[in-house]
């Protein structure tokens, strides 16, 4: 039960690092669109972990 939730845990945190470090770069470069694009990817994938835990 802690690993899984350590697991759960550590992917997220990832996640969080690499959406971070890309938006970073968009904003850095004044790319808008890809802004939004990296921030639709991202709002898709708290949803579909959110579908995975109500399962």
């Amino acid at each position: 039960m802690h690993s899984d939730a350590y697991d759960i845990w550590y992917d997220t945190r990832s996640d969080i690092y690499d959406f971070q470090y890309d938006l970073r770069s968009e904003v850095y470069d004044h790319d808008d669109e890809r802004v939004q694009k990296k921030m639709d990817k991202f709002k898709k994938s708290i949803l579909r972990m959110k579908e995975d835990v109500n399962d």
